[in-house]
């Protein structure tokens, strides 16, 4: 299921026009249809162990809260509200095991390609909240402008982190596809646990400006010569974006 709805947003404190689209167990958000069509994603939410809650008094207005994180949302009328509410309740079922048909286990190989896919969508999240943070830098004050330049240099950590665990997750991937069997199925899982980052962790980054910066453990591997020499020379240049690229 895909449509607008508006979303609350903290940083302007007001009503946000935004894309959805449900996607498995994610609810994504864009600025726009045609963003949505180009990959262009301001957001994610996690629906795994989320809550879905009506307002009793607006009959357009619904939350989903998930990791101790309320996302406050509207529809035109009671008729969308409700249609995004049932949706989203049986995806949140359907996350919880409930309705949910035995499968074929899945490979390793195919794992590693849903994880690699799953980092490099979490990496634009990143970036797209970096945009974000960068555009209200330029319009608070001289003290809360530290605190977000602060954010700024640990979002930095953050991506080379989550580049890193890409890198990691393709070495892997290699290693099973060009051997034909699972015998890195020991480094393979040691990676899928240390890249098993929600997207909510993110997005708190430009909703939470506040609190201040906050500190990401670095990823650690032992790659081959090759790879660590890829790995050395790969270099983590600032994120900076012009204003005309910037979200609003």
């Amino acid at each position: 299921m895909e449509g607008p709805l508006s979303k609350w947003t903290n940083m302007v404190h007001g009503w946000q026009y935004r894309w959805f689209k449900l996607d498995g167990d994610v609810l994504l958000y864009y600025t726009s249809r045609d963003k949505m069509n180009k990959s262009q994603q301001r957001g994610c939410m996690r629906l795994q162990g989320a809550v879905v809650g009506i307002d009793g008094e607006n009959h357009s207005l619904f939350t989903v809260t998930v990791d101790g994180k309320t996302f406050h949302l509207q529809g035109r009328d009671e008729r969308e509200r409700n249609q995004w509410v049932k949706v989203l309740e049986s995806a949140i079922r359907d996350c919880s095991g409930y309705n949910r048909r035995p499968k074929t286990k899945e490979s390793p190989l195919e794992s590693l390609s849903q994880k690699v896919t799953e980092s490099e969508q979490y990496l634009d999240v990143i970036i797209d909240q970096v945009k974000e943070l960068e555009a209200a830098r330029d319009l608070a004050s001289s003290e809360n402008r530290k605190n977000i330049d602060a954010i700024l240099a640990s979002t930095n950590n953050l991506l080379r982190t989550v580049q890193h665990a890409i890198i990691f997750l393709k070495m892997a991937r290699k290693k099973i596809d060009s051997n034909g069997n699972t015998s890195g199925s020991e480094e393979v899982g040691k990676i899928k646990e240390s890249t098993a980052t929600s997207p909510p962790s993110t997005l708190k980054l430009t909703e939470e400006i506040a609190d201040g910066p906050t500190t990401h453990a670095s990823t650690s591997s032992t790659p081959d010569s090759k790879d660590e020499r890829a790995l050395k020379n790969m270099k983590l240049h600032p994120v900076s974006y012009s204003r005309n690229n910037r979200n609003k």
